[in-house]
């Protein structure tokens, strides 16, 4: 009892009564987007758990490598699965998941377990007793029950960790292949200019990458059509037709073009 009483206090303390990576789960894509997104692993295979090293080179390569971020987990306990994690991938539909633990602290101390605590004791009475009769002698056997408790302090010493979880999909064959964000204050004084978008990830065998963009250029103008915001990079890129396309962008605050192909095969 006292084992099964200590083993219930550490799941507990542990936080490993619920699936710690859904409870904490982030989304960044809606579910109803999904459909709109390739995929390659089969329904029948399960999402591949891979040991992450550097969070931000980590993202890096798998956008690179043609992957969305679908969202993470991220929370504090003193144990998590790795089965745990590939459960929920399955629930949100992910093809890869990598996994951080950093130790944060360990937590010591102690816990009382009360337990009841009967005890019975047997009284023996014998003696003898003379009369007018004669002599005799007597004995007898009686029994005492006290009702108690016990009280043990069962010690724990549980290690806990700070737990990443981010989870992937496969994205289709990109139009352009270049991933942009908004120019910060630094680039715009590096540039002399307000308008841009800063690419931080370009797609392996995208056009883009043929075309020898690269992480930290700054694109500036598609076809003479200035580049003012990632919404309009995307707007104007999806309305793109295919064929070669003139890019403008600067590189070490050198301004450059060269020619995207667009053309699908």
């Amino acid at each position: 009892m006292k084992l099964y009483l200590a083993i219930a206090l550490i799941t507990f303390l542990s936080g490993c009564a619920t699936n710690p990576y859904s409870e904490f789960y982030e989304s960044y894509i809606e579910p109803d987007e999904l459909p709109a997104l390739a995929g390659s692993k089969k329904p029948s295979e399960s999402p591949q758990i891979i040991r992450g090293t550097d969070v931000p080179t980590d993202n890096q390569r798998m956008m690179e490598r043609g992957y969305a971020l679908l969202g993470y987990s991220s929370f504090t306990a003193g144990n998590a699965t790795t089965k745990q994690a590939e459960i929920h991938a399955q629930s949100v539909k992910a093809e890869k998941v990598l996994l951080y633990s950093e130790y944060l602290e360990t937590v010591t101390g102690s816990t009382p377990i009360t337990l009841p605590n009967t005890q019975t004791s047997t009284t023996h009475t014998y003696g003898s007793i003379q009369g007018p009769g004669g002599y005799g002698s007597f004995s007898g056997t009686g029994t005492t029950t006290t009702h108690g408790t016990t009280t043990t302090h069962i010690p724990y010493s549980i290690q806990r960790y700070n737990h990443l979880a981010t989870y992937w999909v496969k994205m289709p064959p990109p139009i352009f292949g270049a991933l942009v964000d908004e120019l910060d204050h630094e680039h715009r004084r590096m540039i002399g200019s307000n308008t841009g978008v800063l690419v931080f990830a370009v797609v392996n065998d995208s056009p883009a990458f043929h075309a020898d963009l690269m992480r930290g250029d700054i694109l500036v103008s598609i076809e003479d059509r200035e580049i003012t915001s990632v919404e309009e990079y995307i707007q104007f890129i999806d309305q793109t037709e295919s064929g070669p396309v003139q890019v403008t962008f600067y590189r070490d605050r050198i301004k450059k073009n060269t020619i995207v192909d667009l053309s699908t095969d």
